[in-house]
């Protein structure tokens, strides 16, 4: 059995009632033993976080590399291409909010089968072709996944013994979902004739994962009582270091996903190998999104892990600035390592500073309100910029100047204490 990180605390009444919030009520009845999930039903649990990670991201990632097919079709500028890519990052942080309400008014497993069943809608809907619903079924794309990515984090804190494995398989399922998705959007969209039929079937996974999580739904609970947490998160220092975090590394990871398949078209690359280059990125991000929050189990691990990976980023976005077409794999294989650690350290960020599941919750949801309304600047600031300038110099430039504040809170976020009302926080345990 995995030994829980040495700066994370097990969750308590006690340590819930300081915070502000109820008593554990205990998980959803995966684990049917008011504990957390034995081996079997963990395993279950396991398979279906997993599913609903792996559909969080292709509804977005399918998108850029046919972007410049978009463009030709619907005469969107450049900036308004970027809007396309940034509205369901700025739904990310719009509607971040509403997914801690949902988790205790319906049960997180209702909550998520609600989601699953609003993304595909939104998938469906953006193929119709005008360009009102291309933009309003991106919006509902956005705000599906919103919901997704915090109710996730927190049924990780509630259900795992030992959060680490499965924050891991969880920040893998992501990336790989994204990874695939780039990699066979451009041949998918010429298999079934066009970008429109090419998004629509990623609606087909999502069904299945709705049909596994409705499944489910008759062995969960909702958290009666826990409907008042008072968290007093927005005046934690460290809630806002986890949060300033999670917008930068978030603000990269969608400017890279938005533009890196027409920075490559437009140095003369194809559109399929411009698409396999992103997905490279994002099989490259699956080593160290699994094994960094394994690995980064204490303060001095998760140091050296924030270091490593905006050095990495450094590297990269160099490349692509200097000599982008002469190894091209190599810059995609050093972006992806980084944004696997990247995305990793955020969501263990979320469990490791939160003292139980509701915190989590709000923690989840406090970091990807603000998170993402930060992240979702960069793909339109770096389109409009191109267009203002005709080339990617400057746009790359800053890219790399933001890794100076992302470094500064990812080191932030390793303090050894959790969460607290009015920043006062408790002491997570003994760390390195």
């Amino acid at each position: 059995m995995h030994r829980p990180p040495a700066d994370v605390a097990p969750a308590d009444d006690a340590s819930a009632r300081r915070h502000g919030a109820p008593a554990a009520v205990g998980p959803a009845r995966w684990g049917r033993g008011g504990g957390p999930a034995r081996p079997a039903s963990a395993v279950v649990l396991t398979i279906a976080v997993a599913a609903v990670a792996f559909n969080l991201r292709p509804a977005l990632t399918s998108v850029s590399p046919v972007l410049s097919e978009i463009q030709r079709s619907t005469g969107l500028s450049g900036a308004e291409a970027g809007l396309l890519t940034t509205i369901p990052v700025l739904a990310f942080g719009a509607f971040s909010p509403l997914a801690p309400w949902l988790g205790r008014r319906f049960g997180m497993e209702g909550a998520l089968v609600g989601s699953l069943v609003l993304l595909v809608s939104g998938i469906l809907v953006r193929s119709v072709p005008a360009l009102g619903p291309l933009f309003l079924g991106t919006l509902l794309v956005g705000v599906a996944i919103a919901i997704g990515n915090v109710l996730v984090p927190a049924l990780i804190k509630r259900d795992f013994r030992d959060p680490r494995a499965a924050t891991g398989v969880y920040s893998v399922a992501l990336s790989a979902g994204a990874a695939v998705a780039a990699g066979i959007a451009v041949p998918l969209d010429r298999a079934v004739g066009g970008w429109r039929p090419g998004l629509d079937l990623w609606a087909a996974p999502v069904l299945v994962c709705v049909v596994l999580w409705t499944l489910r739904l008759r062995d969960a609970h909702v958290d009666i009582g826990s409907a008042h947490v008072r968290s007093g998160l927005w005046r934690d220092g460290l809630a806002w270091q986890v949060t300033a975090f999670m917008g930068l590394q978030s603000l990269e990871f969608y400017t890279m996903v938005a533009w890196v398949p027409t920075i490559f078209q437009q140095l003369g690359t194809g559109a399929t190998e411009a698409g396999w280059l992103l997905s490279l990125a994002g099989a490259a991000s699956l080593p160290s999104a699994f094994f960094v929050p394994m690995l980064a189990s204490t303060r001095v691990r998760q140091r050296v892990a924030v270091v490593a990976m905006a050095a990495l980023n450094v590297l990269a976005l160099s490349g692509l600035l200097w000599h982008p077409r002469a190894v091209a794999v190599l810059w995609m294989i050093l972006l992806g390592l980084s944004q696997g650690a990247a995305i990793s350290l955020a969501l263990t960020f979320i469990v490791a500073r939160a003292p139980d599941q509701h915190l989590a919750a709000e923690l989840s949801g406090m970091s990807q309100t603000v998170g993402y309304l930060v992240g979702g600047v960069g793909p339109v600031v770096v389109g409009a910029l191109r267009d203002a300038t005709g080339s990617w110099v400057l746009p790359l430039a800053i890219l790399v100047a933001v890794l100076v504040p992302e470094l500064a809170c990812g080191l932030g976020s390793t303090q050894g204490r959790t969460v607290g009302s009015a920043g006062a926080g408790s002491r997570a345990g003994p760390s390195a």
